[in-house]
């Protein structure tokens, strides 16, 4: 596969010998608003992150500020990746010491939030979740369940095909800004989140490759159109010597 545009960690997986018939097109602008997927099967991630310390109200973490016994504050955001027919959560937790200085982590996985949690001598607190009661069902409590690799249903998966996409990223930071409500397609910022820590570069890479050879190239969606006359050329198998003498040849 042969990837246009932008740089991502999983390009690392790139190497001869591989199809370069199939190309994928990474967009640099692209972006669907919440207007424009308020009725698509693409939803952005509602979780609740309850914790307790120690001699410390309860909190949910997920938009509400945590201050530990350093100072250091705290708050949590939810990410979601869609790529290639498969969807993972995750989470964005941003922490601001005393000199305004943010650092951000992404969590992919159970075994990392759990590893935080202890460093931070929080536990989870499941009863915060009664709170939301009257939330809708895609509000989950963030568990071992909220983590890792799940196929996305056929909705989903129709609606990539019909729009010509292989990845979508959204990182809903604050509920009252339009950006939490923006999904970017097909971009190139896998690697800003981390994304690593949940799926390593190659399988990322055989999961586009095979969903822009397989499943989107059979959906009748019109095929990418190479204008480049250098990719051109090395996909019929030319090279800069091919019309022309080698410099190492003498006759």
């Amino acid at each position: 596969m042969r990837i246009i545009y932008g740089h991502d960690y999983y390009d690392s997986a790139l190497a001869w010998g591989q199809d370069d018939s199939i190309v994928f097109v990474r967009e640099r602008d692209r972006i669907a608003s919440y207007d424009d997927n308020r009725y698509s099967p693409i939803t952005y991630p509602l979780g609740i992150l309850g914790i307790r310390a120690k001699k410390n109200r309860s909190v949910d973490l997920i938009g509400n500020d945590w201050k530990d016994h350093t100072g250091v504050s705290h708050i949590a955001a939810c990410c979601r990746v869609w790529v290639a027919g498969s969807q993972w959560n995750g989470l964005k937790i941003s922490s601001t010491d005393n000199l305004g200085s943010i650092t951000d982590q992404f969590i992919w996985a159970w075994s990392a939030l759990e590893k935080w949690l202890q460093n931070h001598s929080v536990d989870i607190d499941p009863s915060i979740v009664s709170r939301y009661w009257y939330a809708p069902d895609r509000t989950l409590s963030v568990n071992c369940d909220w983590f890792g690799e799940t196929p996305c249903n056929a909705a989903v998966i129709s609606y990539m095909t019909a729009h010509g996409i292989t990845l979508i990223t959204n990182v809903r930071e604050d509920t009252r800004s339009s950006h939490s409500h923006a999904y970017r397609i097909n971009g190139d910022n896998l690697k800003d989140l981390e994304f690593y820590k949940a799926c390593d570069a190659y399988s990322v890479f055989q999961k586009i490759s095979q969903w822009q050879g397989g499943v989107l190239s059979g959906s009748g969606n019109p095929m990418v159109e190479i204008t480049d006359n250098v990719v051109k050329a090395h996909k019929h198998g030319f090279d800069k010597w091919s019309f022309r003498r080698h410099p190492g040849d003498k006759k």
